[in-house]
């Protein structure tokens, strides 16, 4: 339990970090339980670093959130734009195996505040780049019969 402000602000700003590459393929394998905290932390990690800022935050409740593309920083109250989603949709998003704007059709994806169409627009090219990252598992090939 955090007893002093400024310990919550340790936390807060601490950046999340891209998991190993074994890790990452184990716990595709089982999302559930911290093998999906593990992939919500390692895909948040890469979308920061692919698209550094603070003008969205991009929140996984409860595993995670962190503020991305560049634009107005904001540093107290709710960020000018925020998207909010459940994990098991991030990491579908993630690695592609649904698309964005089908999963804000079916609710899954809610985006709301100033930014949201910088958000739009720049995701597609973050998701899609999350999704060919070297920690995505290879697509399964079909073996011919020598």
């Amino acid at each position: 339990m955090v007893k002093h402000l400024a310990d919550c602000i340790v936390l807060m700003a601490r950046r999340l970090k891209p998991a190993a590459a074994d890790d990452v393929r184990r716990a595709l394998a089982a999302r559930e339980g911290e093998n999906l905290r593990l992939l919500v932390k390692h895909y948040l990690a890469l979308l920061q670093e692919q698209a550094p800022g603070g003008a969205v935050e991009v929140r996984v409740p409860p595993y995670a959130a962190v503020q991305v593309i560049e634009g107005v920083r904001h540093t107290r109250g709710t960020p000018p734009g925020v998207v909010k989603t459940d994990a098991l949709t991030w990491v579908a998003l993630c690695v592609g195996e649904i698309e964005w704007g089908q999963a804000v059709a079916d609710g899954l994806v809610h985006a709301s505040g100033a930014h949201r169409s910088e958000w739009v627009v720049a995701n597609a090219g973050c998701l899609r780049g999350l999704a060919r990252a070297p920690y995505r598992p290879e697509p399964e090939v079909a073996k011919r019969p020598l």
